[in-house]
């Protein structure tokens, strides 16, 4: 490896540490109100395959994708970078985006709790039928099997 493509190496690799702290920290934001564990999951590994293969292709311009334990060491440095120094910047810049996005998100559940109860509201009403003609039955002289009761006289 000629030494313009080690410093691109060395450079690249620093960088794309921060910006993996960078983004990591912002998807974990993003995902810290998400109740299902499955999403959680399934959303942090999309995001690490994608960003691997994201930075292997600019690795891949730069020195044919070759990295080494040095470059590895590297790209850890630049996560410590990012946490360390700037991730408290980060964070406010994160509740603003957050606090842009909240109305939207407000509405949209609302919306959800309408169409939900919506759908809802039969499914509600065709229970309490079917539980008051069961009632009915019961207090009509029927068993549930369909049977008369003896009458007591």
């Amino acid at each position: 490896m000629l030494l313009g493509q080690q410093v691109q190496s060395i450079l690249y690799h620093l960088m794309m540490g921060w910006l993996y702290g960078c983004t990591f920290s912002f998807l974990e934001y993003l995902l810290k109100y998400v109740r299902f564990r499955f999403l959680k999951g399934t959303g942090e590994i999309l995001f690490h395959l994608i960003f691997t293969l994201l930075m292997f292709r600019g690795l891949f311009f730069i020195n044919g994708g070759v990295t080494t334990l040095y470059l590895i060491v590297l790209f850890l440095v630049g996560i410590y970078l990012f946490y360390r120094f700037y991730f408290m910047i980060f964070t406010h810049i994160y509740k603003q985006i957050g606090r842009f996005f909240r109305p939207l998100f407000q509405s949209l559940a609302i919306a959800k709790k309408k169409f939900v109860g919506i759908i809802k509201v039969p499914i509600r009403k065709w229970k309490r039928r079917r539980k008051l003609r069961e009632r009915s039955k019961k207090h009509s002289g029927h068993e549930e099997n369909g049977k008369e009761k003896a009458s007591p006289a």
